[in-house]
Order: C-alpha cells, then sequence, then structure tokens
C-alpha cells in the first residue's frame, strides 16, 4: 500500500515501520538486529521513510498516558503497558541511539509536555518538510 502510493506523489503517514522492530524486538526483547534488518530488506526493499518523528517521554507520564487513553476508548495495550521499567528503558534509548544516527531523518519532540503542545510542535517540525 505504501509504495503504491508514493508513486502517486501522496503523502503517506505510518506510525510504525522498521524503526519500531528494531527497537521494540531488538532492544527490548533482545532479537538480533541482523535478523530484523533481513527482514526489514526483504519486506520493504529499502523503502525507508523520509522522515520520523520521535516523541521521547520518561516512563512514568508515557504509561500514565497510555493508561487514561486505554480507559477511555475501551482498549488495552496491557502486552507493551505491562512491559518492564528495563524493557521501556532500553527501547527509549534504543530509538535515540537511532536518532543520534540520522539526524537528517529523526525529528525529536519533548513529549512531557501537554499533548496539544506536542501536538503543535510536531505540526511546526513538519511545516517545512511535507
Amino acid at each position: 500500500m505504501i509504495r503504491p502510493a508514493l508513486e502517486t506523489c501522496a503523502v503517506v503517514l505510518c506510525d510504525r515501520f522498521t524503526d519500531s522492530t528494531l527497537v521494540y524486538q531488538g532492544c527490548g526483547r533482545g532479537l538480533h538486529t541482523d535478523t530484523v534488518l533481513e527482514l526489514d530488506r526483504i519486506a520493504c526493499q529499502g523503502l525507508k521513510p523520509d522522515v520520523t518523528v520521535l516523541i521521547d517521554i520518561d516512563l512514568n507520564t508515557s504509561l500514565g498516558r497510555a493508561k487514561r487513553r486505554n480507559q477511555r476508548v475501551g482498549q488495552s495495550e496491557a502486552r507493551i503497558d505491562d512491559e518492564s521499567a528495563a524493557f521501556h528503558d532500553n527501547v527509549r534509548k534504543g530509538y535515540l541511539a537511532l536518532a543520534a544516527t540520522e539526524p537528517d531523518r529523526f525529528v525529536v519532540i519533548d513529549g512531557r509536555a501537554e499533548v496539544i503542545q506536542v501536538h503543535e510542535r510536531i505540526q511546526e517540525a513538519l511545516a517545512h518538510r511535507v
């Protein structure tokens, strides 16, 4: 779906891509990076985001927001929310390491602000890229 949309010059927004797999499965769960990258090579065939927005946030704020959202919409993402603090810390460190290796692609937004402020910062950061 992504590649055909890009071929029509559409803007494609995706909430997860290979970066997420690298950090959640690799950094978080210990799956070897080479395995994830080989799967990416097969599945994505070189397709990579032009820009990645990373909302950097501390664990307590993040989990608090997730639990409130899950209560509000009646869903549970407990499989991730219930992971250990070490898992979440490893995931965060993994994302920040990726952002450091590709600073032209990543836009890191401080997620500790109120949600509306985070939204505005994302809009400002993407305004000249889209």
